[in-house]
């Protein structure tokens, strides 16, 4: 898929690769015995979208890039991805959906779930729907927010206890 090349048997394989893990989720009676219940699922799950990320790759190579935005708005739900965020918004570049880029991007950012890639269809997407804004204030503003959430989640998690004498 990467090199462009057999593009309709990859989607194939891919749909089956697709169909094949729905179905597993649907009747799990595959489940490994030192697994339990939730482990396969969230298991299932994690598969369920990479395949899905790579369907939807497929998708847009063959030039289908609204089916390509359709199945990759399934793989990042919660955005946490920053790989599938990435792509998410390369196809809505591709679909000149910049007001959309430049929401989910923010929220990317804000989120510390932006590639560096990912930041620059922001900056497109922004230049695009605020041509008299300044783009690398804006891009600052977003990265600082998501700066002090990661500071913060950190503080939350750090211990502040003496360390043991040791030499």
């Amino acid at each position: 898929a990467e090199k462009g090349e057999e593009l309709d048997f990859a989607e194939g394989l891919s749909k089956e690769s697709l169909e094949l893990i729905e179905k597993e989720m649907n009747d799990p009676s595959a489940k490994p015995d030192y697994w339990t219940n939730s482990q396969y699922k969230q298991s299932l799950g994690y598969s369920q979208k990479m395949f899905g990320d790579t369907y939807g790759y497929i998708l847009f190579k063959q030039g289908r890039v609204k089916e390509a935005i359709a199945q990759q708005e399934k793989v990042v739900e919660d955005g946490d991805n920053t790989e599938y965020n990435e792509r998410y918004l390369e196809f809505l570049m591709a679909d000149d959906q910049f007001k959309k880029v430049k929401s989910l991007g923010a929220t990317y950012v804000k989120e510390n779930h932006a590639t560096a890639k990912a930041k620059e269809y922001l900056k497109t997407a922004y230049k695009e729907t605020t041509p008299d804004g300044n783009v690398e204030t804006y891009l600052a503003e977003l990265e600082e927010v998501g700066r002090n959430k990661a500071l913060a989640e950190i503080k939350e998690t750090m211990i502040d206890e003496e360390a043991p004498k040791f030499t």
